[in-house]
Protein backbone atom coordinates (compact mmCIF):
# COMPACT_ATOMS: atom_id res chain seq x y z
CA UNK A 1 0.00 0.00 0.00
CA UNK A 2 0.99 3.81 -0.74
CA UNK A 3 1.92 5.94 1.86
CA UNK A 4 0.88 9.23 -0.75
CA UNK A 5 -2.57 10.17 -0.66
CA UNK A 6 -3.68 12.27 -3.88
CA UNK A 7 -5.99 14.81 -3.60
CA UNK A 8 -8.59 12.65 -6.17
CA UNK A 9 -8.78 10.28 -3.45
CA UNK A 10 -9.35 12.85 -0.70
CA UNK A 11 -11.98 14.17 -2.62
CA UNK A 12 -13.73 11.16 -3.93
CA UNK A 13 -13.87 10.12 0.07
CA UNK A 14 -15.09 13.14 1.15
CA UNK A 15 -17.68 13.51 -1.84
CA UNK A 16 -16.30 16.77 -2.98
CA UNK A 17 -14.76 18.26 -5.82
CA UNK A 18 -11.05 19.27 -6.61
CA UNK A 19 -12.31 23.17 -6.18
CA UNK A 20 -14.15 21.95 -2.78
CA UNK A 21 -10.97 20.49 -1.37
CA UNK A 22 -8.52 23.59 -2.10
CA UNK A 23 -10.83 26.07 -0.66
CA UNK A 24 -10.68 23.84 2.35
CA UNK A 25 -6.92 23.61 2.20
CA UNK A 26 -6.72 27.77 1.93
CA UNK A 27 -9.51 28.37 4.78
CA UNK A 28 -7.20 25.56 7.08
CA UNK A 29 -10.04 23.21 7.27
CA UNK A 30 -8.18 20.64 5.87
CA UNK A 31 -4.16 20.68 6.75
CA UNK A 32 -1.46 21.92 3.88
CA UNK A 33 -0.06 18.91 1.79
CA UNK A 34 3.00 16.94 2.40
CA UNK A 35 3.91 16.87 -0.50
CA UNK A 36 4.12 19.36 -3.82
CA UNK A 37 5.14 18.89 -7.55
CA UNK A 38 4.33 19.33 -11.20
CA UNK A 39 1.99 16.00 -11.08
CA UNK A 40 0.15 16.91 -8.00
CA UNK A 41 0.04 17.53 -4.52
CA UNK A 42 -0.56 14.70 -1.55
CA UNK A 43 -0.74 14.04 2.10
CA UNK A 44 1.16 11.04 4.07
CA UNK A 45 -1.37 8.62 5.42
CA UNK A 46 -0.54 9.80 8.89
CA UNK A 47 -1.48 12.95 8.51
CA UNK A 48 -4.67 12.10 7.11
CA UNK A 49 -5.29 10.01 10.43
CA UNK A 50 -3.83 12.97 12.35
CA UNK A 51 -6.35 15.46 10.91
CA UNK A 52 -9.23 12.94 10.62
CA UNK A 53 -8.97 9.38 11.78
CA UNK A 54 -12.74 8.48 9.75
CA UNK A 55 -11.57 9.83 6.36
CA UNK A 56 -8.01 7.89 6.74
CA UNK A 57 -9.78 4.62 7.63
CA UNK A 58 -11.78 5.24 4.41
CA UNK A 59 -8.65 5.57 2.22
CA UNK A 60 -7.06 2.65 3.60
CA UNK A 61 -9.92 0.63 3.29
CA UNK A 62 -9.95 1.71 -0.10
CA UNK A 63 -6.82 0.65 -0.97
CA UNK A 64 -6.92 -2.45 0.67
CA UNK A 65 -10.26 -3.15 -1.39
CA UNK A 66 -8.38 -1.72 -4.77
CA UNK A 67 -10.98 0.74 -5.18
CA UNK A 68 -8.57 3.93 -5.48
CA UNK A 69 -4.92 4.06 -7.91
CA UNK A 70 -1.79 3.77 -5.92
CA UNK A 71 0.33 6.77 -6.53
CA UNK A 72 3.65 6.63 -8.02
Amino acid sequence: MTDTIRIETLAAVMAVSHDTLDRRIARGEIPSPDYRSRAGIGWRLSSIYAWNPVVAGRIEAGFKHKVFPVAA
